[in-house]
């Protein structure tokens, strides 16, 4: 007899007044699903890595996600002169591990975001009024 076992979390999600819950195999997988549903923007998680910054229970830890996006959107690669597959670096930090890939995760679809034109991106001038 085999037994398997799995575990099913559930995770909610409340980004700019829109509200999502999922469910996944754990509770990353479970954020990264109900953002998804919220933010509507197709990508494939490439790259997931946790670092701890600081010791002890209350230790802060960071997150580095690289994703692609499922549009086919490429870049020169300027020493081989072949197109590479774009994609997109999120870093997020929290004391809670699961925040922190969040924020990552979030970063990295913001840059898809603006990549695909979808919002513009942050403006850095400084206004008029403030110059003076």
């Amino acid at each position: 007899m085999r037994a398997v076992v799995q575990r099913v979390l559930e995770a909610a999600v409340h980004i700019s007044g829109a509200e999502h819950a999922a469910i996944g195999t754990g509770p990353v997988d479970a954020t990264y699903k109900a953002i998804d549903a919220v933010i509507h923007q197709p990508a494939t998680l490439l790259e997931f890595v946790i670092h701890a910054v600081t010791e002890g229970i209350d230790a802060l830890g960071e997150v580095t996600v690289r994703i692609q996006g499922d549009r086919p959107e490429s870049s020169l690669d300027a020493q081989s002169e072949v197109d590479q597959p774009r994609t997109y670096g999120g870093y997020g930090a929290d004391t809670d591990i699961i925040v922190a890939s969040a924020k990552a995760y979030l970063s990295a679809l913001n840059k898809i975001l603006v990549a695909n034109g979808m919002y513009a991106a942050a403006d850095q001038t400084i206004p008029e009024t403030a110059q003076n």
